[in-house]
């Protein structure tokens, strides 16, 4: 098996995490689109499936960007709804979520 070094990132880090998932996206293609409303395939079943965790469904109280004490699977949905729906877009929303805190 080859190795890649942006392993060695998100697995010394919590998977549940934003820095986790801003890595996990990093290694995603950035023109990507996936589909928000297919629950098999949207950007929280990806992550959760690579990640090895059955996925967990939050439901969006409102548009606010969550604050740092939301949870991570709150946090998570808000990015994949608020953004282009592409990885990038996810990518970048999640960057400036981090920069934020």
């Amino acid at each position: 098996m080859i190795y890649d070094p942006k392993w060695e990132k998100t697995t010394k880090t919590d998977p549940l995490t934003l820095p986790a998932l801003i890595a996990w996206l990093e290694t995603k293609p950035a023109g990507r689109a996936y589909c928000y409303t297919d629950t098999q395939h949207c950007l929280a079943a990806n992550y959760y499936r690579d990640i090895g965790r059955d996925m967990e469904v939050h439901s969006l109280d409102t548009f606010e960007m969550p604050p740092a004490s939301a949870s991570f699977g709150y946090t998570l949905e808000w990015i994949a709804c608020q953004c282009n729906r592409t990885y990038g877009g996810a990518l970048d929303l999640a960057r400036q979520l981090a920069a934020s805190r």
